[in-house]
């Protein structure tokens, strides 16, 4: 999974993200039963989140977001008799990150975030690490 954003803090611990994100893979959070396998899962969807960051020293801090997402979902169910229908589908969506984040003198900083977001069918539960620029 990627996930590209763009960050404006409108006072030193809040801000506002709009951002793009991609991702293949997973697990259906339905339950398909014994009769059906689901294969090719593909998702992708554009976000919107507030953010509100805690500074735990000067360079630390933990930050949350919790937003919406617009997204695209689709995957191939395929049942018993071999047969495979493809299913795709569009809607809007919860979005929800947890966090650590350093940031340098530089301007440079890294995290480590935990995102939950629930795309119709299936949920995504990621951890990432990531990197960022303050300009």
């Amino acid at each position: 999974m990627y996930d590209i954003y763009y960050r404006y803090m409108w006072q030193d611990s809040f801000g506002v993200e709009a951002g793009y994100f991609s991702g293949s893979g997973g697990i259906m959070s339905a339950f398909v039963g014994i009769i059906a396998k689901v294969n090719h899962i593909e998702y992708n969807g554009f976000r919107t989140a507030l953010y509100g960051e805690y500074m735990l020293s000067q360079s630390n801090r933990l930050y949350a977001k919790l937003g919406a997402s617009a997204n695209e979902l689709s995957y191939d169910l395929e049942a018993s008799n071999d047969s495979v229908k493809s299913i795709s589908d569009r809607d809007v969506d919860l979005f929800t990150a947890v966090g650590w984040g350093i940031r340098f003198k530089s301007g440079l900083g890294m995290n480590i975030e935990y995102q939950y977001i629930p795309i119709q069918e299936l949920t995504v539960q990621n951890l990432s690490i990531g990197m960022s620029y303050r300009f």
